[in-house]
């Protein structure tokens, strides 16, 4: 679950008490996230010269203006409140336009993302001309940590280096360390703002929930194949908190229980975190020795689409909040091996042809990733482009394949969107799509079928350069059933499309553009962060590569956390 922080200033009234305000500060869910929202006002003990005069009719001339001064600013630079400023000296003005101008003094530190800054008209001598508007700075004062149980306080505080005491918080970095504190899988934290003990004080409660850092996990799945075995079991093991600096450390290994020496999929991650810089850090290594599999990285689940080897850095980088939208960009390279051990009869692997080709790539990629979840409406956008720079040589490309150039560029999208149409009925689409202008290796093309894919054939039944899938389920509200378990069944419809260049055949002799599309019922399962499962039963309503129109296919998921 991600947490964010929702600044809500208090706009004052023109006049202000010589009491502290009242504060609200519960914070609200919001569907399928939580939101930690604050709303703080700083409580000064001041008095106005005007907090007794009715404001001037519009018709009434103003006082006479000889110069503005805006003082106790040290956050915003001198020449922003001069552009605020300028062209009011020489002028008359009346109370309520100087007001506006002590608002949009403030509307100004709250753009720059300070939401704890008043800035007022104090009593003064209005006589010279020369008008004050001074700005108080709410200065955090206290930090309290609570609900730690795994993750010391120290730990919780380097995670957010913007609450620092005797300085103003800034919404904008403030919301950024939670997102990345909350990246942690066994740590998450809600921030709150209250007014401190003294006038212009400000206190943040830091409440924490957390688990053992150290889980072990446990997985099952059907995404085999009858030269491999149907059945995929894995087990790992992830610290989320290593050296007590939020290292995440990751590593798994996957295998068939039917054929366990032909099927062997190792994976290791480590993830680092860099809050002072609002980034992260990743890096993987993972081997397969099958075409098709799945392991799990800090980064996020890897896909293979060929047996080899593949190493990969990512540098991820939070952007500020807009609104209720998060968003963050990705800098990654890769180095992939490709292998293949094909052999036909006494031809070796001459007989294969470029099945036969060992490749291997280095691509480097740039994404941009987004999303905004609400009580009902969630929706989440991804594009990426990857250009390859290195790994074997054109000869070796066109080997692989005829007309694969070595350096090619893969653009890739994706979307989600997940509507309550009711308390009681939601549904939800996701697109995924790939374009390229080139010829790709195989391990670079496009698949559709599967799990994670079009429901109803095998995984990765065909490929092509470029494609799209789109998915659609309809489903209920959850059902609570004892004991914490949730359940929840579903309709879905999925759909793929792909096209490949140079006249390769996706399916049959002289098809280029193939499409699967599959329908069914699905179901799943939850309790708590302990388990999930799936099961999905989707019937094929295309003809496919092994699959023929009206064949039914079961995907069953299992993972256990301990």
């Amino acid at each position: 679950m991600v947490i964010r922080l929702r600044c809500l200033v208090m706009q004052l009234a023109h006049a202000l008490r010589t009491t502290a305000p009242a504060f609200s500060l519960a914070p609200r869910a919001t569907g399928l996230a939580s939101r930690a929202g604050y709303c703080v006002a700083i409580g000064l003990h001041m008095g106005m010269a005007f907090a007794q005069e009715p404001a001037a009719p519009a018709s009434q001339p103003g006082m006479p203006v000889q110069a503005v001064r805006v003082e106790g600013n040290t956050l915003l630079p001198e020449h922003t409140l001069r552009e605020l400023t300028a062209g009011l000296a020489g002028n008359r003005h009346t109370l309520a336009e100087l007001e506006a101008l002590a608002a949009r003094v403030q509307e100004a530190y709250r753009n720059a993302g300070y939401g704890g800054v008043v800035a007022y008209l104090p009593e003064q001598d209005i006589s010279t001309g020369n008008i004050v508007i001074r700005v108080v700075e709410g200065k955090l004062a206290a930090v309290r940590v609570a609900g730690n149980r795994y993750f010391d306080t120290a730990n919780v505080r380097a995670g957010l280096p913007s609450l620092r005491e005797g300085t103003t918080p800034r919404v904008g970095h403030v919301d950024r360390d939670i997102q990345l504190s909350n990246d942690n899988p066994a740590k998450n934290v809600k921030v709150t703002l209250t007014a401190g003990a003294q006038p212009g004080d400000i206190d943040a409660d830091v409440a924490v929930t957390d688990t053992d850092p150290l889980q072990y996990l446990v997985g099952y799945g059907n995404t085999g194949n009858r030269s491999t075995g149907r059945h995929r079991v894995s087990v790992g093991i992830q610290h989320a908190n290593l050296f007590g600096r939020d290292h995440v450390g990751t590593l798994q290994f996957q295998t068939s229980p039917e054929d366990p020496g032909r099927v062997k999929i190792f994976s290791a991650g480590y993830r680092i975190p860099l809050y002072a810089r609002a980034a992260s850090l990743d890096a993987f290594v993972a081997h397969s020795s099958v075409s098709n599999g799945t392991t799990i990285t800090p980064a996020g689940p890897l896909s293979f689409t060929g047996r080899g080897t593949v190493v990969g850095l990512r540098a991820n980088r939070n952007l500020d909040r807009i609104g209720e939208y998060d968003h963050h960009v990705t800098l990654g390279i890769d180095w992939r091996d490709y292998e293949d051990d094909c052999s036909i009869g006494d031809f070796g692997p001459a007989g294969c042809g470029s099945a036969a080709v060992d490749v291997s790539t280095v691509p480097v990629s740039v994404s941009y990733t987004g999303q905004k979840q609400g009580p009902r409406l969630a929706f989440g956008v991804s594009a990426g482009l990857s250009v390859n720079t290195g790994g074997s040589s054109r000869a070796t490309f066109d080997a692989a394949r005829p007309g694969a150039p070595r350096t090619y560029a893969i653009a890739r999208a994706a979307g989600f969107v997940d509507r309550a149409w009711t308390a009681r009925f939601s549904v939800n689409g996701r697109l995924d799509m790939q374009y390229s202008p080139h010829a790709l290796i195989s391990g670079e093309r496009f698949g559709i079928g599967g799990a994670n894919s079009v429901r109803g054939y095998a995984e990765r039944e065909m490929a092509g350069d470029t494609g799209f899938l789109v998915r659609f389920e309809a489903a209920p509200a959850p059902i609570d059933v004892a004991n914490g378990v949730r359940v929840r069944p579903y309709l879905f419809v999925d759909h793929g499309r792909i096209v490949n260049h140079r006249d390769l055949p996706c399916r049959g002799a002289g098809e280029t553009s193939c499409k699967l599309t599959g329908a069914g019922i699905g179901v799943r399962l939850g309790l708590g962060r302990k388990a999930t499962a799936s099961l999905d039963i989707g019937r094929a309503l295309e003809r496919g590569i092994t699959t023929s129109p009206g064949d039914v296919r079961g995907h069953v998921s299992l993972n256990l956390v301990f």
